[in-house]
């Protein structure tokens, strides 16, 4: 059992997805002339819908992701995801503290060429290229002039 509930949640939270069914999911970055999330959206649903979100700046229900098998956990309007995340953790809290690291190491290694750290200064270093081209400005004067209405 865990005595560190604070590195029992962030394992928890790290290793399972846990939705309302009433979700939206929305990756605006393209809309607003920045590149981003892509690295940490491979971690929350499957290739196809993360290109079909980055590229189109379309939203993706909860229950997208839960039909397309993205997110296991959806929690029905009412009841709370923090309770049953709570559950889940305490499901996880009973098994071997050794065991569940190294199934992290193993579940993480497994993901191919997931590098968050260099995947983030990728995706900074396209929005930099389209800041100096002078594309992403226009974009977010766009966006910014919008939200004034």
């Amino acid at each position: 059992k865990f005595e560190n509930k604070t590195f029992l949640k962030r394992l928890t939270v790290d290793m399972i997805k846990i939705a309302e069914e009433n979700a939206v999911f929305e990756f605006k970055e393209i809309d607003r002339g920045a590149i981003g999330m892509i690295s940490q959206s491979y971690r929350l649903m499957s290739p196809q819908m993360v290109r079909y979100s980055m590229l189109s700046g379309g939203s993706i229900s909860a229950k997208q992701l839960y039909q397309n098998g993205d997110i296991p956990v959806i929690v029905s309007t009412g009841e709370s995801a923090l309770e049953r995340a709570e559950a889940v953790a305490r499901v996880i809290s009973t098994k071997d503290r050794d065991l569940l690291i190294d199934t992290k190491k193993a579940l993480n290694g497994l993901e191919k060429n997931f590098d968050p750290e260099n995947d983030m200064r990728l995706e900074q270093a396209f929005t930099f290229s389209n800041n100096i081209k002078g594309k992403s400005s226009s974009l977010r004067r766009t966006f910014l002039d919008k939200s004034k209405l």
